[in-house]
């Protein structure tokens, strides 16, 4: 099927930032700076995404770019908290990426990175961008092929040109998100079999831009499908689609297969259990009356020796005295039962 993603340019900073899922709402962050809020489907992700697309000026501007940085740490910091342009749900993830043309003070780096605002009068004290109050973190990427990170070089440089240098980065928050793969792509420094590979021709990259893409796979906190009962045994605590997995215990025991309830500690569940204070794991119950023999004293012995005997014969069929000598005597009971004795 054909697929048309989302396109959103910044006609103030000339950032153009295109994303297969819908923007939720649009900032203008500084003259060379725009923010988008992405929708990422809730059926997918626990959260959205913040990108923040940049581009300022080059060269001995460095005044110019450091108020843009002090822009954006403060942008950020006012998405972590409560009321200002922007609230953002907590965790939410922040990328900030764009030709950031790095090529003045160093401070510049370190008030992305740290957040340390350079015009506190204007933008305000700063402090850390991440959601952990820490740094956000630079990813470093490098050509497919070879140790090299640079993004940008003039084709035909001369005297007084500025060398190969790293101009464009990728920022984010690190606490809630991270980085499955990173690259840069330079079809000029790519093998034969890799073009190949990919459909691409070794000036690709030359006739598109003095600059080079940058290719950053996020991974982002996604929404995990299992079982959402907590009285189950297999619950997930992390889970928020449930799935119909669920495993329940049977009836009167816990998920490992042990009666909940068992005084006599015997492996009979007590609402099982015949005789529930006494340890009787066989259950055995002679006269059947639901009460097991160790509790109601009726055991097999027991009702045996309580049966009354009728009469005796012997082998004739005639009744005899039990006191009869060396004969083969047949003793017959009032339960049916009949025993066969030899009396010596």
């Amino acid at each position: 099927s054909m697929y048309y993603p989302y396109i959103y340019p910044d006609l103030n900073s000339g950032n153009l930032t295109i994303s297969k899922y819908p923007s939720l709402q649009s900032w203008q962050v500084s003259n060379k700076i725009d923010a988008e809020l992405i929708d990422l489907p809730d059926t997918l992700y626990t959260t959205d995404i913040l990108i923040l697309n940049g581009h300022p000026p080059c060269c001995g501007n460095n005044q110019a770019r450091q108020e843009n940085f002090d822009a954006l740490i403060q942008f950020i910091l006012d998405a972590k908290t409560p009321g200002g342009v922007i609230d953002l749900p907590i965790n939410t993830p922040i990328s900030f990426s764009g030709d950031m043309n790095l090529v003045g003070y160093a401070e510049q780096y370190y008030t992305i990175v740290n957040g340390t605002i350079s015009d506190t009068d204007t933008f305000g004290p700063g402090g850390f961008p991440d959601w952990d109050n820490t740094p956000l973190v630079d990813q470093r990427c490098y050509f497919n092929e070879k140790n090299i990170a640079y993004t940008w070089h003039k084709s035909n440089p001369s005297s007084g040109d500025y060398p190969p240098g790293r101009l464009d980065f990728v920022f984010f928050t690190n606490s809630v998100m991270s980085v499955d793969k990173s690259f840069i792509i330079s079809t000029e420094h790519m093998t034969e079999s890799l073009l190949t590979e990919n459909n691409l021709y070794w000036n690709d990259t030359k006739n598109a831009s003095d600059h080079f893409p940058i290719i950053v796979d996020f991974v982002l906190p996604i929404l995990v499908q299992g079982c959402t009962d907590s009285g189950a045994c297999n619950y997930n605590q992390d889970a928020g689609i449930d799935d119909g997995s669920c495993i329940y215990p049977q009836q009167y025991y816990d998920c490992n297969g042990d009666c909940i309830n068992d005084m006599d500690s015997d492996g009979i569940c007590d609402e099982n259990d015949n005789c529930i204070n006494i340890f009787n794991p066989g259950q055995l119950d002679a006269n059947n009356d639901g009460i097991g023999d160790d509790c109601d004293g009726i055991g097999l012995y027991e009702q045996i020796i309580q049966k009354r005997l009728i009469k005796v014969i012997d082998m004739l069929g005639r009744e005899v005295d039990i006191k009869n000598k060396n004969d083969l005597l047949f003793y017959i009971y009032d339960d049916g039962t009949i025993e066969k004795i030899f009396i010596f």
